[in-house]
């Protein structure tokens, strides 16, 4: 009874043997794991995979994502809004055109992305919404993402800006006015001798010789002359002699 046990125990093991060592291969040889392996791709966190940052300088807000090596963010779910104040047009690059599996044709970033917002108009309470999206060039999608910046006081209005930039226009377009003295100093001037001031005086002046003239004909009949007659005649009498 016992060798029959013995027999058939034995057949049962070189029969089972094949199949047991076929089914351990699957789940328990190769793989450490076996069958409970999930071999399933992992993704960090949206944060970890757009770091988001920004700051403000006066009337201007920048933003800024590092964009994690294997992912994106797309360029058209990209948004800037702001409530109490007014914004202006946004300062960025165009992305690269993509196929995408779940939005088609589209643009997207696959490198750091910095935006310029001009902001005017600022009122209490002023703050930007920030939306935007990205995806795993792996096949992940995440979710929209929504940002909410509060906005510090700054002077500078958008109608302050205009003013501004239509005085600058103008100073551009007027042209350049020589100032009177400017245009002395440039010019060359002869030196200027004293017969050409006394020319300049007698024709300025005309009358000046004749008043002279006048002066010394009626100086010659006046009584202090008389007695110096007979001394003229004698000398012009005697030059002749000679």
């Amino acid at each position: 009874m016992r060798a029959l046990l013995s027999i058939l125990l034995l057949g049962v093991i070189t029969f089972s043997a094949p199949s047991m060592a076929l089914f351990g291969s699957d789940q328990f040889g190769d793989n450490p794991n076996g069958a409970f392996d999930s071999s399933t791709d992992s993704f960090v966190s949206v944060d970890q995979a757009f770091p988001f940052n920004y700051y403000q300088q006066d009337g201007k807000l920048m933003l800024d994502w590092q964009v994690r090596d294997g992912y994106y963010l797309y360029q058209e779910r990209l948004s800037v809004a702001g409530e109490n104040l007014s914004l202006g047009e946004l300062q960025m690059e165009d992305g690269m055109p993509h196929k995408d599996e779940f939005f088609g044709d589209i643009h997207v970033y696959t490198e750091p992305l910095f935006v310029n917002v001009p902001m005017h108009d600022w009122q209490e309470g002023a703050r930007v919404v920030v939306q935007y999206q990205g995806c795993a060039k792996a096949g992940f999608c995440y979710p929209p993402e929504t940002r909410v910046i509060p906005i510090s006081a700054f002077t500078s209005t958008k109608s302050d800006s205009a003013t501004v930039a239509q005085q600058v226009q103008q100073v551009q377009q007027t042209p350049a006015v020589t100032p009177p003295a400017m245009q002395a100093s440039t010019s060359v001037t002869p030196p200027v001798t004293q017969q050409d001031n006394l020319a300049a005086n007698l024709a300025d002046n005309w009358w000046t010789p004749l008043l002279f003239l006048a002066l010394g004909v009626g100086l010659a009949f006046t009584p202090c002359v008389l007695p110096m007659y007979p001394i003229l005649t004698s000398i012009v009498l005697g030059s002749g002699k000679l």
